[in-house]
């Protein structure tokens, strides 16, 4: 099933931010390991999209379209001081789909999958066996991702104290 792409006007049933052929050609512009293919590119999309809903709560502003599908459009945003075009989907955000895409397309798992759980090595007659406690790596998609979106998010110049008004 083909991605419905997310283009700033609140399209409806949208599951992503960009296309599997946009992605394919920024991913390769970027270095990233993608799949060459638009059918093997649309799950990882769909997931990384899925993964940036997550942060509803921590974007600048609000939905800009009653009903729309995806988190973007969101109005008012600033990016760089800048205020965004709520029609635009900010290319950070696009960036930041892509780069979480090639995370899920190279085995990696966005939604925090344990380490390892136990490990051993033996040295002659020695051996180690550690257990990591279940911790989550998530270092593999919270690097260059959250960089990229860092510019969308509240901060506390900006949305710290963000609050709604209204006249009576």
């Amino acid at each position: 099933m083909a991605l419905i792409v997310e283009d700033g006007t609140g399209v409806a049933g949208a599951d992503s931010y960009v296309s599997e052929a946009d992605a394919i050609t920024r991913a390769t512009a970027l270095g990233l390991d993608f799949p060459v293919l638009d059918a093997d590119a649309e799950v990882p999309l769909r997931r990384a999209a899925i993964y940036l809903e997550s942060y509803r709560n921590k974007y600048q502003g609000k939905k800009y379209i009653t009903g729309q599908a995806l988190q973007w459009p969101r109005n008012p945003v600033y990016i760089d001081e800048v205020l965004n075009d709520p029609s635009v989907i900010p290319q950070e955000l696009i960036d930041a789909q892509i780069v979480l895409a090639s995370v899920e397309y190279t085995n990696g798992n966005l939604f925090g999958t344990a380490l390892g759980g136990v490990g051993s090595r033996s040295v002659g007659d020695v051996s180690v066996t550690s257990n990591n406690g279940g911790a989550s790596d998530n270092s593999a998609y919270s690097g260059l991702a959250n960089e990229l979106i860092a510019p969308l998010l509240k901060s506390s110049s900006l949305g710290g104290l963000e609050f709604n008004v209204s006249r009576a």
